[in-house]
């Protein structure tokens, strides 16, 4: 897959991308852990740092909603207590290695349709991501 900035913007990728990945878990995805499955985002063009510290201090600073009441007041504030706050475990930076995986790897879940996935195909669909 190529990326072509005219089609899409690395901010929408990035809404994607944690639409499908968890970045306030550590080292999971899915129903898989280990060190290998930490997420993350990695540019290989200087221009594409900006877009992607932005995003990901929007992700950073994203706190638990509030709870409120139908007055709209509020009766507890998760943010006040640093250990209640959520805390983003996805990386962010330029790409110093990649290595791409084998043949067999490649369209998975094309090839292997029986293969269960946490992927919500149909909300990217929806959002016109994939046909």
């Amino acid at each position: 897959m190529e990326f072509d900035p005219k089609k899409i913007d690395i901010s929408m990728l990035m809404d994607i991308l944690f639409s499908v990945i968890n970045p306030y878990v550590k080292d999971k995805q899915g129903d898989c852990e280990g060190h290998m499955y930490r997420s993350g985002v990695y540019y290989v063009q200087d221009e594409d740092e900006p877009m992607v510290a932005y995003h990901m201090n929007f992700i950073n600073n994203r706190q638990k909603a509030l709870a409120v009441t139908e007055a709209s007041i509020t009766i507890n504030d998760p943010n006040s207590d640093p250990v209640g706050a959520r805390r983003c475990y996805a990386a962010a930076g330029y790409l110093k290695n990649f290595t791409s995986a084998g043949v067999e790897h490649q369209h998975y879940l094309k090839k292997h349709l029986e293969t269960k996935t946490r992927i919500d195909f149909e909300l990217l669909k929806k959002l016109k991501v994939i046909e």
